[in-house]
């Protein structure tokens, strides 16, 4: 992981991949064994997410984990910097 840790840029490259898949949040929660609230919080930025629940995220989502820590153009990254990326504002 970068040093700077943005947890604000992964949050939303989390929440735009599960946006992307069309899995609702319960859904995604319950894959990872972590609790729907604890997710929220970490889509939107509020909290740090340890690596194992990290990986187990990426993997869910089918994206390398390089794509939502660093913000690595791959299969759903934006061009841009971390910074740049923007979500559809009707995510939920």
């Amino acid at each position: 992981m970068p040093s700077w840790f943005d947890s604000v840029a992964i949050g939303r490259r989390i929440r735009h991949r599960r946006w992307m898949l069309g899995m609702a949040r319960a859904d995604l929660a319950q894959s990872v064994g972590i609790n729907v609230d604890v997710l929220e919080h970490f889509e939107a930025g509020l909290g740090l997410m340890d690596a194992r629940h990290l990986e187990a995220i990426a993997a869910v989502l089918t994206v390398p984990l390089a794509d939502l820590s660093q913000g690595v153009p791959g299969q759903f990254a934006h061009p841009g910097t971390h910074r740049e990326f923007r979500i559809p504002t009707a995510l939920g």
